[in-house]
């Protein structure tokens, strides 16, 4: 009789469920002769074996479980009937085809319910020349499964129970470490050494996926020497990202088909795989996955709720960082913005003044360039009418900058701008630079000022030029991204590129790396011109890798463009003695306009601010008045409007330093037209006919 009571107190100090195991199987040739032994469990619900462990077969003996329309393999039967003993197994109904069954004899086969729906089987069987067990043996057996079956529950349960109450602790100690994770590989990185952990798993890997390439990429892995990517539905973790669901298989070499390659390769290794996928704003963007050796105990329940905690953990984690990094970002902008705002209020008051002081040069010396004879005095106020226009241009990118400068809105068909825009660089740059282009679309229509977008991209390319002092390539492309209704404008260069300290300071006025030779003014006119336009200008660069400009602006639907080139106008036209009522409170703007108005064939009459012009109008009405905005007593507009009210059909031209957003509160009436100082004699010759052609009539 065998000793039962010995071997429940041996069976008991072993805690590994491998180990007692396999110490079943040996005790059962050492005491019961037997010649093959199985051990496995079984679950009735999903009908299949999720652990197993065998003796005296070269490999697992599927057969034995097997199931058609005429027999029964041997331990299925065990487990519908609870006991199954026979003399021959080789000649009884049970037998299925197989080679390696065909000198089995004796068998005796038990089948134990254990944990929830899971069953434990136990089988012993003799060669054909053995003798039948007896009925002790037998008796024996089923005590023996019995006992196995108590021991198998505590130990799963009681491992299950221990390590999900340790994962918790482990991963809340943790937690710190992973919210300190800068990027998703950081965190990923400090998930993967608690998961070992957490699970007593041998083999660890955490798949990120690819849309583009559609593949499962390995990021962070452990147990492995390589890893390589997983189509969605290969193996078990590409099975979970396929199915946006966990997958728990307890056994890899009874789980899962045998077509399935990558099953095949890991089957040799692998015993139990849990794979479960995580998520990012709705959308499934990877999985977990962990594996014991085949010789572990398989995963359970509790296990698979534990790595779907640490899922959810995982995504609320990349949640708070990337939401953690769009709220640094937008602290970032509205730190820049508040700076550049400040800046742009102090740049709009410099050119005010500056303005005011270039009007009179400019008006002067355009005076003086049309009454001298030619000679050396007519080509030193060509000089000096040169110079004005290039510190006209300085004071007009601050107030760019700052958004304040005035824009004539129009449609424009950036495809025909941008092909011209490239053929004028192209002529511009030198050879050593090749200038590529790529436009997508057949029309792009926006609504924009062409001379200040001309201006915007001049300045980036100029930029991109310096960047490639020895040669390289530039590349001007033109994109749809009809999802957000935007046409995108991208300007990559192959140049020095910026380090992050220069990047960020990059849109900052008068920053400049060219030392002398830059005002710093470039980019931030840029910008300013962009933001205009309701659009975004975005600069991505690295040091020695290049710099890429994306300019992005609103689509416009059902509009009919312009030409989208630039029109340059030639000839002036002259007035017919029409009297123009000029007011601003600064003498030498007053004496510069009328003198070029003179010149322009107007009879002019002069006030030195609003209630004078006022007195004016009431004794005479003149066929247009000029009036500068910033004035003591009354300014410009209420001038202007105080006009609007006597006479009806009396245009107005108003004229300032600052911006017209600015000074003019963003209003804009009819009759009411704009000039910025410094006012060149061509700019006040078009407008005033401008103005006068569109009231010519009215009553």
């Amino acid at each position: 009789m065998v000793d039962v009571v010995s071997f429940a107190n041996t069976l008991k100090s072993i805690n590994e469920l491998g180990e007692a195991v396999d110490f079943v199987a040996e005790y059962f040739t050492k005491n019961f002769n037997s010649t093959h032994s199985i051990v496995l469990i079984w679950s009735s619900d999903e009908n299949r074996v999720i652990f197993a462990r065998w003796k005296g077969f070269e490999s697992f003996p599927t057969f034995l479980f097997e199931k058609n329309s005429e027999k029964t393999g041997a331990v299925i039967a065990a487990i519908e009937c609870g006991c199954l003993v026979l003399d021959n197994y080789s000649e009884s109904s049970f037998r299925l085809p197989g080679e390696e069954f065909e000198d089995i004899g004796p068998v005796v086969a038990y089948a134990v319910p254990i944990i929830g729906s899971m069953y434990l089987s136990v089988s012993c069987g003799r060669k054909k020349d053995c003798p039948s067990f007896k009925s002790d043996e037998v008796e024996a057996i089923f005590i023996i499964t019995n006992i196995l079956a108590n021991h198998v529950s505590r130990i799963v349960y009681q491992e299950s129970v221990v390590r999900v109450h340790k994962g918790f602790y482990i991963i809340l100690s943790g937690l710190e470490r992973m919210l300190r994770g800068e990027d998703e590989a950081a965190v990923l990185s400090a998930i993967v050494q608690d998961m070992l952990e957490v699970f007593d798993a041998q083999y660890v890997v955490t798949f990120r996926y690819d849309p583009i390439q559609d593949v499962l990429v390995p990021v962070f892995w452990h147990g492995f020497v390589e890893i390589l990517p997983l189509r969605p539905g290969e193996g078990v973790g590409g099975r979970a990202f396929k199915e946006k669901r966990p997958v728990l298989v307890a056994d890899l070499s009874f789980e899962l088909p045998r077509d399935d390659k990558v099953n095949i390769v890991f089957s040799s290794v692998l015993g139990s795989v849990i794979s479960v996928p995580y998520y990012l704003d709705g959308r499934c963007i990877g999985v977990l996955c962990i594996a014991r050796a085949r010789y572990k105990p398989p995963f359970t329940n509790n296990e698979l709720f534990l790595l779907q905690l640490i899922a959810r953990l995982l995504e609320a984690i990349l949640s708070y960082n990337k939401v953690r990094k769009e709220e640094e970002e937008k602290a970032k902008i509205i730190s820049r913005l508040q700076k550049m705002e400040a800046l742009g209020l102090l740049a709009s008051g410099i050119a005010h003044d500056f303005n005011n002081i270039l009007n009179g040069i400019v008006g002067l010396a355009e005076i003086l360039r049309i009454k001298l004879e030619d000679g050396e005095l007519k080509k030193l106020a060509d000089m000096i009418v040169d110079q004005v226009k290039h510190g006209a241009s300085l004071t007009k990118q601050l107030l760019d900058f700052s958004r304040r400068s005035q824009a004539e809105m129009a449609p424009i068909d950036l495809v025909v701008f941008l092909k011209e825009f490239v053929k004028f660089i192209t002529r511009l740059f030198p050879s050593s630079i090749k200038v590529k282009t790529t436009i997508i679309p057949k029309t792009a229509v926006i609504i924009g000022d062409i001379n200040l977008l001309h201006q915007a991209l001049l300045n980036i390319c100029i930029n991109a030029k310096d960047a490639m002092p020895k040669g390289g390539e530039l590349t001007v492309n033109l994109l749809v991204d009809d999802q957000r209704g935007e046409y995108i404008i991208e300007v990559i260069d192959t140049g020095c590129g910026m380090s992050k300290d220069v990047l960020e300071r990059c849109l900052d006025p008068f920053f400049t790396t060219k030392g002398g030779f830059g005002t710093g003014l470039g980019l931030p006119q840029a910008y300013g011109i962009i933001e205009k336009h309701k659009g975004r200008l975005e600069i991505e660069s690295e040091e020695g890798k290049g710099t890429k400009v994306t300019i992005k602006l609103p689509m416009y639907k059902n509009v009919i463009p312009t030409t989208g080139v630039v029109k340059e106008e030639v000839t002036l036209p002259r007035g017919n003695g029409e009297t123009v009522l000029v007011v601003d409170d600064d003498i030498s703007s007053l004496l510069v306009l009328k003198g070029m108005l003179e010149l322009l064939g107007y009879s002019v009459v002069t006030a030195r601010n609003g209630l004078e012009a006022l007195d004016i109008l009431k004794v005479k009405k003149p066929d247009i008045v000029i009036t500068d905005v910033v004035m003591p007593e009354m300014d410009g507009l209420t001038l202007a409007n105080n006009v609007r009210e006597m006479y009806k059909n009396i245009p107005v031209i108003v004229v300032s330093g600052y911006s017209f957003e600015r000074s003019m509160n963003g209003f804009v009436f009819k009759g009411f037209y704009a000039l910025q100082k410094p006012v060149s004699l061509k700019e006040l010759a078009f407008k005033v006919r401008e103005a006068l052609s569109n009231f010519m009539g009215a009553g």
